[in-house]
């Protein structure tokens, strides 16, 4: 059931770049659909652009909920490569900065890190609003506004007849929104 939920995750995020006609390597009518990795490629750049659509139209949730999971399965599957971890920790001053269209494991680390300065970007306004919130249930009321932090916290949902996606063993955090490489990779990302 989780490879089904996958697939069909993966197919609601590209249809959603073709849709907003911003990945530059779309390709309409393609036959088959493309790996986790390369759909990552193709939604860098459009990331900010559709949450911000999405906000508007009160219609981010699946699609939040959808970059989560993608991160998650790139995440899971770039773990099965020799020396990924690493990359996770390591700060872009530590390294070589890697183009985030590379077809490599610390371009896909980039690819991640892209996508979620693009989900803070996406939602600006609503940072600034959590870093002057009064302390206490305001302040978490705006935190948990924001998509990213859905994305953070984001667990598969148990549906109707298929009660073992409750159980499916989700990492707690992604390691690619560890703080310090982040805003290493992205400094405009510090002040919020």
């Amino acid at each position: 059931a989780t490879e089904i939920s996958d697939v069909a995750c993966l197919a609601r995020l590209e249809g959603q770049c073709a849709e907003l006609q911003a990945a530059e390597a779309w390709r309409p009518g393609a036959a088959q659909p493309v790996g986790a990795e390369e759909l990552l490629r193709r939604l860098c750049g459009c990331v900010c652009a559709a949450l911000r659509t999405l906000r508007l139209e009160g219609a981010r949730r699946r699609f939040v909920d959808d970059l989560a999971r993608l991160v998650r399965i790139v995440e899971r599957d770039l773990a099965e490569r020799s020396g990924a971890d690493a990359l996770f920790d390591a700060s872009p001053d530590d390294m070589d900065v890697a183009d985030p269209m590379e077809d490599s494991s610390a371009g896909v680390v980039a690819a991640l890190r892209l996508l979620w300065s693009e989900v803070v970007f996406a939602e600006q306004d609503l940072w600034e609003q959590v870093l002057f919130a009064p302390e206490g249930f305001q302040r978490q009321e705006c935190l948990e506004s924001l998509s990213f932090y859905r994305m953070v916290h984001w667990r598969p949902q148990a549906h109707a007849g298929m009660p073992e996606l409750a159980k499916v063993d989700v990492p707690p955090v992604p390691r690619s929104v560890a703080l310090q490489p982040l805003c290493a990779a992205y400094r405009e990302l510090q002040p919020l």
